[in-house]
């Protein structure tokens, strides 16, 4: 899963704040980041823990974008995010039987349909 947000250098420093709020605060170290998420089904059916990547960037004068050093939780990346229940999901939605087989064309453009108006854009491979 590929998804944009915000991003601590220090999680001491700020650690219990609503990151989206700390970014507008220029003393604190909070960036915008692309995250990369991945899980994965290992030999044996066993899931992976969720590893994650973080980008954090700035966009300075000009549109010019300048990327910091990658942030890198190989595994267990709930424990690195506020927003737990996204890696959380993805563990249990692998966990499943698939269904695609089972489900009429109109159905599953349905339920991406459903996944798009909450934030979610399905690239299928």
């Amino acid at each position: 899963m590929v998804s944009e947000g915000y991003c601590s250098k220090d999680s001491e420093k700020t650690k219990g704040l609503e990151l989206s709020k700390a970014f507008a605060n220029h003393d604190l170290p909070v960036f915008e980041c692309i995250s990369v998420s991945h899980v994965s089904i290992v030999s044996g059916g066993s899931v992976t823990p969720v590893s994650m990547v973080a980008a954090p960037f700035t966009v300075e004068v000009g549109k010019v974008v300048r990327w910091h050093d990658v942030l890198v939780y190989p595994e267990i990346a709930e424990r690195h995010t506020t927003q737990h229940r996204y890696p959380a999901m993805m563990r249990r939605a692998i966990s499943e039987e698939p269904l695609i087989g089972e489900l009429p064309k109109e159905q599953i453009e349905e339920l991406k349909n459903e996944m798009y108006t909450v934030g979610f854009i399905i690239q299928e491979f």
